[in-house]
């Protein structure tokens, strides 16, 4: 077997040789030129993801806190108002869309 490195990025590997003893050459990869320049995606906070909806308009809406457990001493009128969704703030909502990673 015979080692090989990138001379672009680095990587190694190993390929089948005919002759013997080890050999090391330099071979280019499949990799782009413009890939290998290209900036990092951005990824979806996934936490985020399942927190946050974004409506029609582009606002972003949340879930209440204190409605998940301890219910039986919150009285319906309260648990009603808990249950719908509000708006984030707009402090929040930046802070959101960055994380949502145009969702």
């Amino acid at each position: 077997m015979a080692t090989y490195e990138c001379s672009r990025c680095g990587q190694h590997g190993q390929a089948a040789s005919t002759g013997l003893g080890p050999k090391v050459f330099a071979v280019e990869c499949a990799r782009d030129e413009a890939e290998e320049h290209a900036m990092p995606k951005m990824k979806t906070d996934t936490g985020a993801k399942a927190r946050f909806k974004r409506t029609g308009s582009g606002k972003l809406m949340r879930r209440h806190a204190f409605a998940s457990h301890l219910l039986e001493k919150k009285s319906a009128k309260r648990l009603r108002r808990l249950r719908r969704e509000s708006e984030l703030a707009p402090g929040d909502a930046r802070r959101a869309r960055r994380q949502l990673a145009g969702r």
